[in-house]
């Protein structure tokens, strides 16, 4: 969220018809009418790219051609001080429209990349189910859920203590045993003492957690009721934005 307030904070449109805005129509470069510096930013870039104008041997440098030299009136851009280069060629949103631009940015990019996978294996409130095979050899199935440290490290210690199931090679290399029914499960015979967090999220499923932002979050003093929707979009956020969960067809046939 930090970094998105960061990344749209500043909104620019371009002056009335600079050279700038004129080359880039000309190839084909379209900006909206409103675009943040870095939209700017990554276009000088391609077109830098597209015909060889970083130094070969200070990729910080852009080395003009003619119709660019016009464009910008110099020879060469440092690319960490290309803004400078920018600015006369654009001017500021004012305030109430760049807050505007600014919050519909977030809310667009907060939801299309917003991912809680690693918050949900962190949550010590999260419970996952552990696939049959391996779980009968952890616990012979006495227990069907699992806090996901407590499981990590249950498997940890079986892969490292089982020897009807496992061979430790050396101190880190486990090599698994042909005999044993879990090997069906897996496309190779040896893995890493550390991957075991890796084989774990192949056999596992999130079922649920029982923290919400109400409940870890009573540090937070808000100037307003906890009742308010902001609390539960996001959890309801954080509830829906993963690939965790087991899934449902679409019908269920009787």
């Amino acid at each position: 969220m930090r970094n998105l307030s960061s990344e749209s904070s500043v909104w620019w449109t371009f002056k009335s018809d600079p050279k700038l805005k004129i080359y880039l129509e000309q190839q084909n470069f379209l900006l909206n009418k409103y675009f943040t510096p870095q939209e700017l930013y990554n276009i000088i870039d391609r077109i830098a790219n597209t015909y060889s104008l970083f130094d070969n041997g200070n990729s910080s440098l852009i080395i003009l051609n003619e119709t660019l030299r016009n464009v910008f009136d110099t020879d060469i851009i440092f690319r960490p001080n290309i803004k400078r280069f920018c600015l006369s060629h654009v001017e500021n949103v004012p305030y109430k429209k760049n807050l505007k631009l600014k919050n519909q940015y977030i809310a667009q990019h907060f939801k299309n990349n917003f991912s809680t996978d690693n918050l949900l294996y962190s949550d010590p409130s999260s419970v996952f189910w552990l696939h049959p095979v391996v779980n009968n050899l952890l616990s012979k199935n006495h227990t069907f859920t699992y806090s996901w440290n407590n499981l990590v490290e249950q498997f940890m210690i079986l892969c490292s203590t089982n020897t009807d199931h496992f061979t430790q090679l050396d101190c880190s290399i486990i090599e698994i045993k042909s005999t044993s029914p879990i090997s069906e499960y897996f496309k190779t015979n040896y893995f890493h003492i550390s991957q075991c967090e890796s084989i774990l999220k192949s056999l596992t499923k999130f079922l649920g957690r029982t923290n919400s932002i109400h409940a870890v979050c009573k540090q937070i003093n808000f100037n307003i009721n906890k009742n308010e929707p902001v609390f539960d979009f996001i959890d309801n956020l954080i509830n829906t934005s993963h690939t965790l969960s087991p899934t449902i067809d679409s019908y269920i046939y009787i």
